[in-house]
C-alpha cells in the first residue's frame, strides 16, 4: 500500500518472496557472505547486495517454489483487498435518509452560513452533492 487509504497493490514476487523467506533462506547465508564483504565494501553497499543476493536466491528456486510463493501472495492479497474493499463500501441510503440529511441542514447548516456571511461580510454558498 502506498498510503493508509489506498488500496492494497500486487507486488512482483521477488518482493513476496523476500518478506515470506528473508528470515529462513536468504538472511543465513547472505549474512556470512556480508560478513566477508563489509571488510572491503562500504556499508552503504550492504543494501545493495543484499538485494542482488535475494535475485540470486529467487532465480535458483524452482518453478514449482515460485509458482507456489506467487499462488500464497495471490491469496495474501486477494485477501487485504476484500478487507479493504469492505471497509470502503458506501452504505446504501433510502429516500429517507436523504430527507433527514436536508433537514439536519435546514437546522444547522443555514444557521452556520447565515452566521459565516455575516461575520466575514460576504456571500456564502453550501453545495451538497449526493
Amino acid at each position: 500500500m502506498s498510503g493508509p487509504g489506498a488500496h492494497p497493490r500486487l507486488k512482483p514476487a521477488i518482493s513476496v518472496y523476500s518478506k515470506l523467506h528473508y528470515v529462513d533462506r536468504i538472511k543465513p547465508d547472505f549474512d556470512a557472505s556480508w560478513e566477508e564483504a563489509k571488510e572491503i565494501l562500504p556499508q552503504s553497499a550492504h543494501i545493495a547486495m543484499s538485494q542482488d543476493y535475494m535475485r540470486a536466491c529467487w532465480a535458483k528456486e524452482t518453478d514449482e517454489f515460485k509458482a507456489e510463493v506467487e499462488r500464497a501472495w495471490d491469496e495474501m492479497h486477494d485477501k487485504a483487498l476484500g478487507e479493504w474493499q469492505a471497509s470502503h463500501q458506501v452504505p446504501e441510503k433510502s429516500a429517507e435518509d436523504y430527507h433527514n440529511a436536508i433537514q439536519t441542514l435546514n437546522n444547522v447548516g443555514i444557521p452556520m452560513a447565515d452566521a459565516l456571511a455575516e461575520h466575514l461580510g460576504s456571500h456564502v454558498v453550501i453545495l451538497v452533492t449526493y
